[in-house]
């Protein structure tokens, strides 16, 4: 029974977003919703697709659970990056993106993020075992979307044989991702193991250092159209300049790696 209110719920889901005037969502252009995650190269890419097609688009950057509340209440929306599977799987519950939609078409890539200028030295994780380093880690303790960094921090200590020594070192358990960055910037810890995107937004004063560990902790940055797209060529048609060689080409300026690795034991 409870199946099947789910299956209604999810249906009327559906209608209430294919229900709005398509001509006149479609005339407000295109309607990216992207998470955190994604944010400088989607509104690169964003860009260069208007430059393209001359059709505006509105791009907006959110938490991928409010991001999924947004559309829900509003029934808009064309295309939706949440930056990791838990949050697709969000907006497919809802039934505002269809249940086989969704293609990597990026990954996150981990780091050692330092200050810049790495005045403590550190070059790999043993690095962190020094006395005197002050580690930063993200904490277990935030809710579902918590394995996103949690567990990549915990299987590259555990592969590069260092768990106990790390913990001895730990000054900061930080509840989110955005404040493994603060803790750097803000100098709270001398090393953090966090996405290398960071660096990228504050390349003047992050540094991210690539360790043989991160590549077997690859997570994918899932894309899809969603069912309240107004018009869903334009949606397929932003979805394949975000795999193109130029698309692609902005992921990488910005510290991702492409879709095409192909990572080993790569997380979504």
């Amino acid at each position: 029974m409870r199946a099947t209110t789910k299956l209604l719920c999810v249906s009327l889901m559906v209608f209430l977003c294919s229900s709005a005037s398509s001509s006149e969502r479609a005339a407000e252009g295109l309607k990216v919703l992207g998470g955190l995650a994604v944010r400088l190269p989607l509104q690169e890419i964003a860009k260069l697709y208007e430059r393209e097609t001359g059709a505006r688009v509105e791009v907006v950057i959110g938490p991928p659970a409010a991001l999924v509340a947004q559309m829900a209440k509003e029934r808009s929306g064309d295309v939706f990056i949440p930056g990791s599977r838990y949050g697709l799987g969000l907006a497919r519950e809802k039934g505002l993106v269809g249940r086989s939609a969704g293609e990597t078409i990026a990954y996150l890539v981990p780091c050692i993020a330092v200050p810049a200028g790495n005045p403590k030295g550190i070059h790999s994780l043993r690095d962190l075992t020094r006395p005197g380093v002050r580690v930063g880690v993200r904490s277990d303790a935030e809710g579902p979307e918590k394995p996103c960094l949690d567990d990549v921090a915990k299987a590259a200590f555990a592969a590069a044989g260092v768990t106990r020594q790390v913990e001895a070192n730990i000054a900061a358990r930080l509840d989110k991702c955005e404040q493994t960055a603060a803790a750097i910037r803000e100098g709270r810890v001398d090393a953090v193991v966090t996405w290398s995107f960071f660096a990228a937004r504050f390349p003047k004063e992050i540094e991210a250092l690539s360790f043989p560990e991160a590549r077997a902790n690859y997570r994918a940055i899932p894309a899809a159209p969603t069912t309240c797209a107004a018009d869903p060529e334009a949606a397929r048609r932003f979805l394949e300049l975000l795999v193109s060689p130029q698309g692609q080409a902005a992921f990488a300026r910005y510290g991702y790696a492409p879709r095409t690795s192909k990572p080993p034991r790569a997380r979504g």
